[in-house]
Order: C-alpha cells, then sequence, then structure tokens
C-alpha cells in the first residue's frame, strides 16, 4: 500500500489504517523539521547521528507543533472571505457545502489536500518563469487539470569570495596548504549540507555558517610527492531544492617540477649530419627557486639517442641530443622516441622527439 513518489500510504478504501499512518508520519516529519530549525539557527550543519539523536529525544518529549488546517477549516476561512466580497454566498454556504459533503459520502472518507510536488530540474529555470503541470483525473469531462507554477528564478549563491577556482601556485612538498572561502547566499533560506571533496592528495573541508556567511575550509596535506594539484569541492544545497551543489576547484602545483623547453623536438631535415643534432633546455621549477645540478639528472633510453647537458644558468640547464643515422631515418619515416628525465625531489619530465 505504500507509495514511494510522495513517502506516505495510499489512501485506499481496503486500508483503512491509511489515515493513522499517515499522520504519524506527517506528525515525525514537522517534529524533524522544528529539529532542523533549531540547528540551522544556530548557525550548525548537523550530522546525520546527531539529527537522529535529537529526533528521538524530541519525540519522546513531544514539543508544540501547529498542524496545518483541515479541508473544512479552509473552506470556513474562504466562507468568511466571500462574505466580505459578496452579499449573497448561498452559492458556496449551502450548495457548494452539500455539493462536498455528498462527495464525502460516496467515497466514504473526509475530503483532504492532497500535496502535489513539482520538481523543476536544477538550473533549468532564470529569471521569471512559468511552467504548466497536467494531472490526469476520472471526471470525463476535464480529463485532465491544468496547473501553473509561475515565479522568478533567482540563484541561491549571491558571490563566491574570493572566488569559486583558486590557484594555489607551486607549493612545498610536505607542507599543508589551508584556504577560506565565503559563500554569500541570495537566499537566507539557503541550507548547505555536507561537502564532498576529490583530490590526489589528502583533503578536508568544513562547512559552518557564520552570521549571514558560510565559511569553507579547506584543507591540503601536499606530501612529498611532487604533481599536479587539483581539487573539486562540491557543497550540496539542502534547501532549497532543485539547485546543483556548490562548486570550487583548487589547481596548483605540488614540489619541484622538471621541465623540458621544449617539449617537443620535429627535425627539419635529417640527412646524417650535424643537423641532427637538436638543442633544448632543462629548467627546475621549484616552490624556493633553487640551482640544477647536470651530476643529479638521469636520462633513459630513447632509441639509441646520446644527450649532452652544457651550460647551467640558475634553475636553467642547457642540453643538445644527437640522433645517430639508423635513429634519424625511423624519425623521418614518421615515427617517434621519447626519453624520459629524472632529478632528485622533482616530478619527471618528458622529451619527444618526431612527429
Amino acid at each position: 500500500y505504500w507509495n514511494g513518489k510522495i513517502q506516505r500510504v495510499r489512501e485506499l478504501i481496503e486500508f483503512p489504517e491509511h489515515s493513522e499512518i499517515n499522520d504519524r508520519i506527517e506528525t515525525y516529519r514537522m517534529i524533524m523539521t522544528e529539529v532542523y530549525k533549531e540547528f540551522w539557527n544556530a548557525g550548525i550543519i548537523p550530522d546525520e547521528e546527531t539529527l537522529k539523536k535529537n529526533f528521538i529525544a524530541a519525540k519522546d518529549n513531544p514539543i508544540k507543533i501547529i498542524k496545518p488546517n483541515s479541508f473544512w477549516e479552509y473552506f470556513e476561512e474562504f466562507i468568511v472571505y466571500k462574505k466580505n466580497q459578496l452579499g449573497d454566498i448561498r452559492d458556496y454556504d449551502n450548495s457548494l457545502r452539500k455539493h462536498l459533503k455528498k462527495i464525502e459520502n460516496i467515497l466514504g472518507k473526509p475530503i483532504t489536500f492532497l500535496m502535489l510536488k513539482g520538481v523543476i530540474l536544477e538550473e533549468s529555470i532564470f529569471n521569471a518563469y512559468s511552467k504548466n503541470i497536467y494531472v490526469e483525473t476520472n471526471d470525463p469531462d476535464q480529463r485532465f487539470l491544468s496547473l501553473t507554477i509561475a515565479g522568478h528564478a533567482v540563484p541561491v549563491v549571491k558571490s563566491v569570495k574570493p572566488n569559486d577556482k583558486i590557484y594555489a601556485g607551486r607549493l612545498p612538498a610536505g607542507k599543508t596548504w589551508r584556504s577560506t572561502v565565503e559563500i554569500e547566499p541570495e537566499d537566507k533560506d539557503l541550507v548547505l549540507g555536507e561537502p564532498v571533496a576529490e583530490c590526489a592528495y589528502p583533503i578536508k573541508v568544513s562547512v559552518t555558517r557564520e552570521g549571514a556567511v558560510f565559511k569553507v575550509v579547506m584543507e591540503i596535506d601536499a606530501g612529498e610527492r611532487a604533481g599536479d594539484l587539483k581539487a573539486l569541492v562540491k557543497i550540496p544545497v539542502v534547501r532549497p531544492e532543485g539547485w546543483k551543489p556548490v562548486a570550487i576547484t583548487v589547481s596548483g602545483k605540488v614540489g619541484a617540477e622538471l621541465a623540458v623547453i621544449p617539449a617537443k623536438l620535429v627535425p627539419a631535415g635529417i640527412d646524417g649530419t650535424s643537423r641532427n643534432r637538436l638543442a633544448f633546455q632543462l629548467r627546475l621549477l621549484a616552490p624556493d627557486g633553487g640551482v640544477i645540478d647536470p651530476a643529479k639528472m638521469k636520462i633513459s633510453d630513447a632509441g639509441g639517442a646520446t644527450f649532452e647537458l652544457g651550460k647551467v644558468e640558475g634553475n636553467t640547464l642547457a642540453a643538445e641530443v644527437l640522433l645517430p643515422k639508423e635513429l634519424a631515418e625511423k624519425i623521418k619515416e614518421g615515427k617517434s622516441v621519447s626519453a624520459v628525465f629524472s632529478y632528485p625531489g622533482a616530478a619527471d619530465a618528458t622529451l619527444t622527439i618526431g612527429r
């Protein structure tokens, strides 16, 4: 008898207990809402276990909860409203009331409100919008009931400071990088969930509300392994519904890095002479600068090519590669070879020779 779409028991004659069960579910929903509001007003985003504990405590010690009016309570308010507009309201207070009571007798249950929830796809609307929802009915004279949802869509986040794309620069290996980002909501009722982070290096992210803004604190442990730093932090939007997570990206480098300039050499002509000698540079990119030492350089095999390391100028080393005739002929035919340069404490660099 369960309706998974609305998370309630179906209102069927053969299952008369549906009203009692649905009332209990609605009560629990309102208790949970009140519990969450207390955390929200205190600027706290609780975890699942904390919410559960406080919900059980509130359930065992009920707080005053204002239940929504019933259909007939709203009907009486409607009659009062019409009395202020019209002199004669017999069509409403007499005919309509009798008609509705007759429907209750036919159905064998009180008339109630049914919740129709329309979910607009995340970030599918901007500025003024109007969406139609068509509900199929059992009325032969009106097979479909048209409902319109209209409004003005505004972003839930007003700004992300200093930016939602952060360049961390080149970080020293073994150090911890820390940064704080402030999210200023456009919607004062914005509720953010627990952040989810993707990064090749260990990362910690926390989100707290401080006054009118959310503070996102990110800590990345650079470790001893040199390489590219890429992190993606996604912060779910819990309320209002239908919004993509707030995304923050971090990029940079960790530790030293060896660079080949240019990374690819394409010989202009190959004839087995000195023109098969090609020049390039090796550059050590490190957080603290530094001087490159040719004696510490290691070079992988590159199909018989030989390398000569020359003059050093700070972090830059001049070099040449000599292609033997056999290798030069292969490159002339369209093949290519690669050499990997390794330096202690730095990420490797690759030189490609050929097209």
